[in-house]
């Protein structure tokens, strides 16, 4: 009988253990104006020619104005209310700068106001509440949020978007304001067990006892110290966990006068990440845990815009933000979400032809470790080598309105390198571009992003 059937990832199972293959689930002007260099050598002259013509010079990834050259990517977004962007590699400093600039352009232009990212709900609870004008250092902030898998979200760039939104909202007077939201399913975090005893402490005090048994044994410490020790508890003690955790929820959401819709997440966001990390260690489990995932931040993403309206950025890897996955059975966080909102949802990947970004890695002495990693030219006969074939240090195109012969190599499978948030060289998938993605930015050079000073 063959193996049961698993979602990308591929880690050993020791790796498995330690990191759940998060990050590997868990990326103007026209070109011809910009000045000539030697096209990669390999790659279908009629195919890069016409890449070429469909081409959108970028000035800049970087996220200061002016914006002109971004407007082919108005229009491609269009009248969309969702846009997901995607990231070729966690810890790429382009393309979390390229991030903050496409947002920026976003709310100036089309009217966006939520920043949602790939991070832990009480991260963007915390977050948010600065941006909105609350008290604290960023950094720190972000040090005491952004850890475990989610460690290469410490960035400088990061905390630079930050200080805009909230430069941003000190001058609306009183208008709606930009929020920051994270939808991710993990990490296991702490202070969202607080908030939730204490919310239920005020508000419905004869549930206090309740809630108190329903969260007995709850991880406690960082949030690095809470996930690593919560995903080694034996399986059936976080299944029960994540039982008692569902619960919880229920009885919160079952309650009259209904709760506040943010506490009443936040209970909901803790019976979600004991659930992801309470799924058998098996194959299949990995697989199921992984679709729970992607399915999961969907549901978080359009609860977000049911809540506040608002326009939204998604940000995350390139993975979940495609619309289907090389394993045609899973569904992507994409596709979830173009399910449910059509039209009102696109999506652009990035893409790099070489250079560096920070990843995690396996220490000498087991542990994890954060430093950067640098990769050359991709192969002949991959869909980057053939991006790069484009005369133009970076680069937008619409993979949709691409002309011949470019439209049918991007609807053709090629392979694909993938860089997910834990460092594996040899990892291929094979995509055909236009299928998966709306949008595409390329980037010839990329650099790895900047930390935040003590964050581990």
């Amino acid at each position: 009988m063959p193996s049961p059937p698993r979602a990308p990832g591929r880690l050993t199972a020791a790796l498995l253990t330690l990191l759940l293959t998060l990050f590997t689930l868990a990326a103007g002007q026209p070109a011809s104006a910009v000045a000539a260099r030697p096209p990669a050598q390999g790659a279908d002259p009629a195919v890069g020619a016409a890449l070429t013509r469909a081409a959108e010079s970028l000035r800049t990834t970087e996220p200061a104005g002016p914006f002109t050259d971004l407007r082919p990517f108005g229009r491609s977004v269009g009248n969309a209310r969702l846009v997901g962007l995607g990231e070729g590699s966690h810890g790429t400093h382009e393309f979390f700068t390229l991030h903050d600039r496409l947002f920026r352009y976003l709310v100036q232009n089309k009217g966006f106001a939520t920043y949602s990212r790939e991070a832990g709900w009480n991260a963007g609870l915390d977050v948010n509440e600065w941006v909105q004008g609350g008290p604290g250092d960023i950094r720190e902030i972000i040090r005491r949020n952004f850890q475990s898998d989610w460690v290469l979200f410490a960035t400088e760039e990061y905390a630079q978007l930050f200080e805009w939104m909230r430069a941003y909202n000190a001058n609306r007077d009183g208008r709606h304001k930009l929020q920051y939201m994270g939808f991710d399913v993990g990490p296991i975090e702490p202070a969202l067990y607080d908030k939730v005893l204490a919310y239920v402490a005020k508000h419905y005090p004869d549930l206090e006892q309740l809630f108190t048994e329903l969260y007995s044994g709850r991880p406690t410490g960082s949030v690095f110290e809470a996930t690593t020790e919560f995903r080694h508890r034996p399986p059936a003690e976080r299944q029960d966990f994540a039982r008692r955790t569902q619960q919880a929820y229920e009885l919160l959401a079952a309650q009259h006068p209904a709760p506040d819709p943010i506490d009443l997440h936040s209970a909901a966001s803790i019976a979600q990440s004991t659930r992801f990390y309470a799924y058998p260690d098996t194959d299949q489990g990995e697989t199921d845990s992984l679709q729970f995932r992607d399915r999961t931040m969907a549901e978080n993403v359009a609860w977000w815009r049911r809540l506040t309206g608002d326009k939204m950025v998604v940000s995350a890897h390139n993975s979940h933000v495609a619309y289907r996955d090389t394993y045609p059975s899973f569904i992507r966080q994409g596709g979830f979400l173009r399910q449910w909102f059509g039209r009102d949802y696109t999506n652009l990947r990035t893409a790099f032809y070489r250079g560096s970004f920070d990843s995690t890695y396996e220490t000498a002495a087991g542990g994890v470790g954060v430093r950067a990693f640098t990769v050359g030219p991709p192969e002949p006969g991959f869909n980057e080598y053939t991006l790069g074939a484009v005369p133009c240090d970076r680069y937008f195109l619409d993979l949709r309105t691409l002309p011949s012969p470019a439209r049918q190599w991007a609807a053709q499978a090629h392979p694909n390198r993938f860089f997910g948030g834990f460092w594996e060289p040899t990892q291929i998938e094979d995509i055909a571009l236009s299928k998966f993605s709306d949008m595409l930015i390329f980037v010839r050079r990329s650099t790895a992003a900047k930390m935040v000073p003590g964050a581990s």
